[in-house]
């Protein structure tokens, strides 16, 4: 099924397109959540409510990226949402843009760790910079698309994409070191 042909059975109500949309997509919709919130309630509360803005605003899909984009950027705006609603961490919009001097740091090693793992590692990182780590990284959005997402400064997404890479290679480091002594 093409996802011209998907869309246009899904806009009928075809229950089994429905099911379809869902099988195909909803899997990475649902990571997506987990990346955003971190804790399996809140995931699913951000899915489901993602899945209902999907299928109510299916008309509105004009085709100008994959359906799988389109869906993906509705899961991160239902994410940010939702985050912004709880009020339980450092909001992003506080974000000072006088931080600038951070300097960008490379892991001197690849280091390939589980995906589970990674996870955890990233959610050790303050709410802000792994929200701007999912824009950036996972999500590819530039620097000035996540300062219009977020409402600040282009200068203050750079800084803090630089204080997560930091935050993430110290956190990455240690637990290599731990791993070393286990051994």
């Amino acid at each position: 099924m093409t996802e011209k042909d998907l869309i246009k059975q899904c806009k009928k109500g075809d229950s089994k397109a429905q099911r379809y949309l869902y099988d195909q997509y909803g899997p990475q919709l649902m990571g997506l959540c987990m990346r955003y919130t971190g804790l399996r309630e809140d995931a699913e509360e951000v899915f489901q409510d993602s899945l209902i803005k999907v299928y109510h605003n299916l008309d509105k899909f004009q085709g100008n990226s994959s359906l799988k984009t389109w869906i993906n950027r509705i899961g991160v705006n239902t994410a940010l949402d939702f985050l912004r609603k709880q009020k339980n961490a450092l909001l992003v919009e506080h974000i000072s843009d006088n931080s600038l001097e951070i300097k960008d740091t490379v892991l001197e090693q690849e280091v390939s760790l589980e995906a589970e793992v990674a996870m955890k590692l990233m959610h050790k990182l303050p709410l802000n910079q792994q929200i701007i780590i999912n824009l950036f990284v996972i999500d590819e959005l530039s620097h000035k698309e996540i300062a219009a997402q977020l409402n600040i400064s282009e200068e203050a997404s750079r800084s803090q994409y630089s204080r997560a890479k930091r935050s993430l290679t110290e956190l990455v480091k240690t637990k290599l070191n731990i791993n070393e002594q286990q051994r």
